[in-house]
């Protein structure tokens, strides 16, 4: 049977050796220094999982944007006929002329084919340009579009113009 007196004994060095393994039990470290490094340890044990979990998500918001730009309608390849003197800026829109999209710059007495072209909807406006002044605009039906084939033709009213008006032919 034991006596008291040696359990008293026996706990006194099992807490004594508490106190010397475990620092928060120490009581010659202050409880701030031990928090501040438990928390160090803890942030570079779970800075890996900050990483992982910050790449989940920019994986995710890409795949969501991604999705979202997937709803706008494209034609795969749309042609440019250039039968003019004169090179030609092309650009679109819609008909509500909410803005243009440049297509391309077209050369002078070429065909310049330009791919993926967003959709504009029912009525395709163009507007053909030469020194961002002079200014040409052709309204067309997507219907008729398909039936050429998706293919525009600078109109001879743009070299036309820019000839009344004395613009002088710039070299090919």
């Amino acid at each position: 049977m034991m006596d008291k007196d040696s359990c008293v004994e026996r706990s006194a060095s099992s807490t004594q050796e508490l106190f010397e393994r475990w620092p928060l039990f120490n009581r010659q470290q202050p409880y701030e220094e031990h928090a501040t490094r438990s928390r160090r340890k803890g942030l570079r044990k779970g800075s890996w999982r900050f990483h992982v979990r910050r790449r989940i998500w920019v994986l995710s918001a890409c795949v969501l944007f991604l999705a979202a730009c997937s709803d706008v309608s494209v034609v795969d390849s749309m042609t440019i006929v250039n039968e003019t003197d004169y090179p030609a800026q092309t650009e679109v829109t819609g008909a509500d002329r909410n803005g243009w999209l440049l297509l391309t710059h077209a050369q002078q007495r070429q065909t310049t084919a330009v791919e993926e072209v967003i959709d504009q909807g029912e009525t395709w406006v163009f507007r053909f340009g030469y020194l961002g002044k002079h200014q040409e605009e052709v309204e067309v039906s997507r219907r008729e579009l398909e039936q050429d084939d998706w293919t525009i033709e600078v109109p001879l009213s743009f070299e036309q113009r820019l000839r009344a008006l004395g613009v002088p032919v710039p070299p090919e």
